[in-house]
């Protein structure tokens, strides 16, 4: 499990790769929702 401090970074990281790497990219949506595999997971171990 992550500590708030590590979501905290990777978050912060997450936002300034776009920019770092196109920077002629000016909006980038994030969606956070499951993906795929977690949703089949938590159908599986359903409270884990």
């Amino acid at each position: 499990m992550a500590t708030a401090a590590e979501v905290e970074w990777a978050c912060e990281e997450a936002e300034a790769q776009p920019w770092e790497r196109l920077p002629s990219v000016r909006r980038v949506y994030s969606d956070p929702t499951p993906g795929r595999e977690q949703r089949l997971r938590e159908r599986q171990h359903p409270g884990s």
